[in-house]
């Protein structure tokens, strides 16, 4: 149990760090937003309109 902790540690932090490193790179670039979907698909079509006024914010 104790070596899962310690593993889960580890873990958390290399992914905590890896997220400060993604957020101050990301200050100059746009986020990529990747949606799955199918055809057809109402909801992926509904989920496409919602998205639609932040496609400037986004690649």
């Amino acid at each position: 149990m104790l070596w899962f902790q310690e593993n889960s540690m580890q873990l958390a932090k290399c992914s905590f760090r890896l997220l400060l490193r993604n957020l101050s790179a990301s200050k100059t670039a746009l986020p990529v937003l990747t949606l799955f979907t199918k055809h057809p698909c109402p909801l992926c079509d509904e989920a496409k309109e919602v998205l639609e006024p932040y496609k400037h914010r986004v690649i």
